[in-house]
């Protein structure tokens, strides 16, 4: 989405599904936020199971199968990485920069599950720019968020 004077941009760049062993797959999803006019703020908690829409600051995924269902076995631990700093609990980004953000989520399926292919996706991404005289909240719409995905990874049993 890129609003003309607002944003310089933002984009996903990286995804990746790497397996570790036969239950657990390292997923990273990479992408980059600037403003223009705008300080930002981003996210560094993520969720698993917050949908577009959900009032939550934090990033937002789900795990999908190879239909594309949500999968709800397994657990998953997710952070947001940057090098961006940190002010109140969320990354901030000064105004005409760019900076670079990874979601990083270990899964683990269950050894019973019968689950074998299995792929990432972010559901809800929040961010606020804001300047000396206005905040504004916003996200990014589902149609921009089909581009958080994840390759379908394949676990061997």
């Amino acid at each position: 989405m890129l609003i003309p004077n607002l944003t310089f941009a933002y984009f996903s760049t990286n995804q990746t599904a790497t397996v570790i062993n036969d239950s657990q797959i390292l997923f990273t999803v990479t992408y980059k936020f600037g403003f223009k006019k705008y300080n930002g703020m981003m996210p560094i908690g993520a969720v698993r199971g917050l949908e577009f829409g959900n009032p939550s600051p934090y990033l937002g995924y789900k795990i999908l199968d190879k239909q594309g269902k949500t999968v709800i076995d397994g657990t998953a631990y997710s952070i947001v990485l940057s090098n961006a700093k940190v002010v109140n609990n969320s990354y901030y980004i000064p105004k005409g920069v760019l900076k670079t953000f990874t979601l990083v989520t270990l899964y683990s399926l269950p050894k019973e599950t019968s689950i074998n292919d299995v792929s990432l996706r972010v559901t809800s991404l929040p961010f606020m720019m804001q300047n000396e005289k206005k905040e504004i909240m916003a996200k990014m719409n589902p149609s921009e968020l089909q581009y958080y995905t994840t390759p379908i990874v394949h676990l061997d049993k």
